[in-house]
């Protein structure tokens, strides 16, 4: 579906009264947590993915304008603390700063130009009954609300369930498009918390064959965004701490087998891993951005290639 450029008025995140009510496809992926969609003209209902999901399409700028390049900001990691006292356990994460340091981040993604902002998971760092953990969630939530730019933010393992997260985070569709992207978010996999593992259950897995399967015509570049590593695999803190799914090989496979240009973005492993392409597909797994020196990325797409810089919060 074409989405045309000009006056219409676009309805922005938070404003639950211009969207309609969840399908039941996504009801049952993210429970019975509030959906509001990134970005769509009021005009214009999201589409229909192949499981019943909402595709939401944001307008075609690039197009009506003539200009090839997409900028995305993605960062992962923030460990944000600041009604809950205290500092983080592991004394590297410095969660007291992380609100200066995403304000500052953010600014950067402005001025630069950004057009929408990843955001990874593991957005907080306090024990989850904690009463005043909520009260971190809505000043996360505003901050990046403030900043003007689209954003999609999913929950990690030190997060709180998605039902109770998207209580106050606006919960993304599983697919829409940006330009010529198309991204899909994974915001209900599986953490084990007491295993310290995650997993991404067999309905999601059947999902993703059907998105994959085929390339829209209008689409050149697909980005994943999940919190756990799916490449390459990495070391674990003893034999009960992993940083890849369960299931990372089974998850490749699908990659692997589908025609589609595809770059993977993850958190969770807080030193990263840089870019690497592994059987067709491209990998990124972010730094943390409450660790020095503070690290986020801006991606451009140029026709067939996207272009990854990391900046540093210092």
């Amino acid at each position: 579906m074409a989405v045309s450029v000009g006056s219409e008025r676009l309805a922005r995140v938070g404003d639950a009264s211009k969207f309609p009510v969840p399908s039941a496809a996504v009801r049952q992926n993210c429970g019975t947590a509030a959906y509001v969609p990134l970005y769509h003209p009021t005009s214009h209902p999201p589409g229909t993915d192949c499981s019943g999901g909402p595709v939401v399409i944001l307008p075609d700028v690039h197009a009506a304008q003539g200009q090839p390049i997409v900028k995305i900001g993605f960062v992962t990691d923030l460990h944000y603390r600041e009604a809950v006292p205290g500092d983080a356990p592991n004394p590297k994460r410095e969660s007291r700063r992380v609100g200066t340091l995403l304000l500052r981040c953010l600014q950067h993604l402005q001025d630069a130009g950004a057009e929408l902002v990843l955001v990874a998971g593991d957005n907080v760092d306090s024990p989850l009954d904690d009463p005043r953990l909520n009260a971190d969630l809505v000043s996360l939530r505003d901050m990046l609300s403030a900043s003007g730019i689209p954003f999609v933010i999913i929950p990690g393992n030190h997060d709180p369930d998605p039902e109770a997260f998207y209580r106050v985070l606006p919960m993304p569709p599983r697919a829409f498009r940006l330009g010529d992207c198309e991204i899909i978010t994974f915001c209900d996999d599986m953490f084990d918390r007491q295993m310290k593992c995650a997993s991404r259950q067999t309905g999601v897995l059947n999902e993703m064959r059907g998105l994959l399967s085929s390339v829209p015509s209008s689409i050149r570049h697909t980005i994943l965004l999940q919190h756990y590593v799916l490449h390459p695999e990495q070391e674990h803190h003893g034999s009960d701490y992993r940083y890849n799914y369960l299931n990372d090989g089974e998850i490749r496979t699908i990659l692997e087998a589908s025609p589609r240009k595809i770059l993977s973005l993850s958190g969770h492993l807080h030193r990263g891993h840089p870019l690497v392409t592994h059987n067709g597909v491209s990998y990124l797994v972010g730094r943390a951005l409450c660790e020095h020196p503070f690290p986020y990325h801006m991606l451009h797409t140029r026709a067939e290639k996207i272009d990854i810089q990391e900046f540093h919060g210092i």
